[in-house]
């Protein structure tokens, strides 16, 4: 039981480190693009699974886009 629990541990820091700033920033620009109607791009996105916080640095939005 208790190396199931490391396992899991491990794996969620893991995730949340490395893959999930990739696969959220790539999600958030998209999403946040469409729902302002201009392009967005993040520079960078710090993800923490423990305290289930992201924050974005050096977010940018493009001009308008009429789509």
């Amino acid at each position: 039981m208790l190396v199931a629990v490391a396992t899991a541990l491990t794996l969620v820091t893991i995730g949340g480190v490395l893959a999930g700033p990739v696969f959220l920033r790539h999600l958030a620009e998209q999403r946040l693009g469409r729902w302002l109607g201009r392009r967005v791009s993040i520079e960078r996105l710090r993800v923490n699974p423990f305290a289930l916080s992201l924050v974005p640095k050096r977010l940018v939005r493009g001009p308008m886009t009429f789509a």
